[in-house]
């Protein structure tokens, strides 16, 4: 498994994990893309996934979802012969178009192999999109994922 895949996932795990103590509230977790129960607030990011365009060159290979009462997550994997700067510039120019702002490129590193792995993230409102590269030759079973998300700030 990628390192950038196995951060969010671990992180992912750990929001569950201290949503499940420390709050009484319950919350929802769907990797495997079942049904799962839905919130308002997974609803309101699956409609505005939908105003979204995929890029032309995507399979999805894989979705999932997440919320506690923290944030509330959307999540699709994708492969994709497409290069990095080619899927870049479709999203730059497909969310900057639609009010989004790009706030933070960044490199990753597989297991401290630096692989050409990349982020991107977006910002819009209250909402979040960030689109991680794999990177070249890194042999995963996704070539990018992207993640759509809402926070709602701190629990006293």
């Amino acid at each position: 498994m990628k390192k950038s895949h196995s951060r969010l996932l671990k992180g992912l795990a750990a929001l569950l994990f201290t949503s499940v103590v420390h709050s009484a509230s319950g919350c929802v977790a769907d990797f495997g893309g079942g049904a799962g129960r839905r919130s308002a607030e997974l609803a309101d990011l699956e409609k505005l996934w939908s105003t979204i365009r995929t890029h032309p060159e995507f399979s999805q290979v894989d979705q999932g979802s997440l919320q506690n009462n923290r944030v509330a997550m959307l999540i699709r994997n994708y492969k994709s012969g497409a290069g990095y700067d080619q899927v870049k510039g479709f999203y730059e120019h497909e969310l900057v178009g639609q009010g989004w702002r790009l706030v933070e490129e960044k490199r990753l590193s597989d297991w401290g192999r630096d692989k050409g792995g990349r982020s991107l993230t977006f910002s819009k409102g209250e909402y979040r999109l960030t689109m991680e590269y794999a990177g070249d030759n890194s042999g995963g079973q996704w070539d990018y994922s992207i993640s759509l998300s809402k926070e709602f700030g701190s629990s006293p």
